[in-house]
């Protein structure tokens, strides 16, 4: 009896640091960032990617995203929204200010910022959906079941929402899972990871009938497998990472399907990411639930390249940006996404910089109150400031709390080593995750010495640095 009152407690307590530090970065967003806008979303998103479709307007574009429900109460669906996203040009008017949506900022007269366009009925909870690049109205999912399913969102949106059924069904996992990956070089070649150990192939090229078997199965794994990622230059290579705490290199060109061309323990606990450099035919990373993120080496996996720490909890996804090849951004159980810069890994730093992170450690994101950011994406053209060398893109975020589900639209600045503020554009979305693990204490506000600061002083020092706000 003891022992569940102070679990109550600590929960309690919990909730009270979280209140606090959400309303510390609501009262903050103003030094933060240019634009928030937000929007009530029916149910949770375990899923988000940005859609190539980009439709220009007077003052701003409107970029489609893919989302996906998560209910075991109702009807789920994959989901298209419509993401108004304000030009390079456009003006915005700080003195605008939503304190009960957690809105700042203004660009121009929009009534729907962010709206949904298509729902397509889903057998399930969408664990993840991803488009296929080469054909974007072909659209992936992963499911609470074994099956994968494939949907045509062109032929989806001629038709009734009751009409709209998958394409096709992929069978070959006895489990569900989370891991999905087009190859970005061979049309229509598809990869799975499951809860049953399982790494699947398929190749929906000319399928006939509605149910396609698999093409390869991959079974080396000794635990779940988390996730997959293609290379992005060799198009027969991909990489797999699991609860065995193992990353796996594989050649599909290999006959033998249960021996990997590599295999190493990349970590001391579970890893559940992992992504290909669209950059580098070398270079890949993994993240962890040892609360790290590894950059790695094909020429020699015996050693990690660098870890980047700064994660308080399980990481949960990493993705580079597109247009950057040194920029990347990570999420996870401790409701933060942060944002790394590769080119200042080993840069020198004073004292006080290095109380508060590595020099590689650009930006972090906050303000989430569910438990996790469980999925992000990258997506924009760049845009950069001629007189610097060092920026960073204006970000859209999707944002899902617990039992609130949002989707956030967020315009930040950063700085350079010099102190000078800089404005870019890169578009992100990510979706925030309520877990059912119970996240440690954490403390609100606090340097690496564990010395507290007064509220003053750490917000006047946030304004300066966002990168502060861990």
């Amino acid at each position: 009896m003891t022992e569940s009152v102070n679990k109550s407690n600590d929960e309690v307590s919990e909730d009270k640091l979280i209140h606090e530090e959400y309303k510390l970065w609501k009262k903050n967003t103003p030094f933060l960032y240019d634009l928030v806008m937000a929007h009530a979303l029916e149910w949770p998103s375990l899923t988000t990617q940005w859609l190539p479709a980009l439709e220009p307007r007077e003052n701003y574009s409107v970029q489609k995203l893919l989302l996906g429900t998560h209910t075991l109460d109702e009807q789920n669906h994959v989901l298209i929204a419509d993401v108004s996203i304000p030009k390079d040009n456009v003006a915005f008017e700080s003195c605008n200010h939503d304190p009960n949506k957690a809105e700042f900022g203004y660009f121009g007269p929009i009534t729907n910022k962010i709206e949904i366009n298509l729902r397509i009925p889903h057998e399930g909870e969408v664990n993840k959906a991803r488009y296929m690049p080469q054909q974007p109205n072909i659209i992936a999912t992963k499911t609470c079941s074994s099956n994968v399913y494939i949907f045509d969102s062109d032929k989806c949106a001629l038709q009734n929402e009751s009409e709209r059924v998958p394409s096709l069904v992929l069978k070959g996992h006895s489990k569900e899972g989370y891991g999905l990956d087009w190859n970005t070089i061979t049309e229509s070649h598809l990869l799975s990871a499951s809860d049953d150990h399982l790494i699947c192939l398929w190749d929906i090229q000319g399928a006939k009938g509605s149910e396609v078997d698999a093409l390869s199965k991959f079974s080396a794994h000794t635990a779940i497998a988390e996730d997959i990622s293609w290379s992005r230059t060799i198009p027969s290579l991909f990489a797999s990472v699991g609860d065995d705490r193992h990353l796996m290199i594989w050649d599909i060109r290999s006959k033998n399907t249960s021996r990997p061309s590599h295999s190493l323990e990349a970590h001391t606990a579970e890893v559940n990411c992992v992504s290909f450099s669209p950059y580098s035919e070398y270079v890949l990373v993994t993240g962890s639930s040892d609360h790290t993120i590894a950059l790695w080496d094909l020429r020699n996996l015996k050693l990690k390249i660098h870890t980047l720490s700064g994660h308080k909890n399980d990481v949960y996804q990493v993705h580079w940006s597109p247009h950057h090849d040194t920029i990347l951004g990570s999420c996870g159980l401790d409701r933060r996404l942060i944002v790394w810069d590769l080119s200042k890994i080993g840069a020198e730093q004073s004292a006080d910089d290095a109380e508060d992170g590595p020099a590689e450690l650009l930006f972090i994101h906050g303000g989430h109150t569910a438990k996790a950011v469980r999925t992000f994406q990258m997506k924009s053209k760049l845009k950069c400031n001629n007189r610097k060398k060092n920026f960073l893109n204006s970000q859209n975020v999707l944002v899902n709390h617990a039992q609130h589900a949002y989707i956030s639209v967020l315009v930040f600045h950063n700085m350079n080593g010099e102190g000078d503020f800089l404005m870019s554009k890169l578009s992100l979305s990510c979706g925030v995750y309520s877990s059912t693990q119970t996240s440690p204490k954490r403390r609100v506000i606090s340097n690496k010495s564990g010395k507290k600061k007064s509220k003053k002083s750490e917000e006047n020092k946030l304004a300066s640095n966002p990168a502060l706000y861990v």
